[in-house]
């Protein structure tokens, strides 16, 4: 198992915890896509995907794993942006 591997299986596991609070759904899925784009191109396309193309087929994919939308899983990972003391108002429901 290589890293990137490794990471998608950790993040797969800690997601299935009863209670996951916003800010770790959020680490959680920025880890994820990361993973997903870091494992390789793809060659059976007759066109390489650019950048924008690979990311949103990588947040669809998190997407479904989930079972929610692409658009939720990129206001989750926006989250990762806040400074700690507004994240932790985030987990607190504030």
């Amino acid at each position: 198992m290589d890293r990137n591997a490794a990471i998608i299986a950790l993040v797969d596991s800690n997601l299935h915890r009863e209670y996951v609070s916003p800010s770790e759904k959020a680490w959680a899925y920025k880890l994820k896509l990361d993973a997903i784009k870091a494992q390789g191109q793809r060659n059976d396309l007759s066109e390489p995907l650019t950048c924008d193309q690979v990311r949103q087929k990588s947040l669809e994919k998190i997407a479904s794993e989930v079972g929610t939308s692409s658009t939720q899983v990129q206001r989750y990972i926006r989250l990762t942006e806040l400074i700690p003391p507004i994240l932790e108002m985030v987990d607190d429901g504030k």
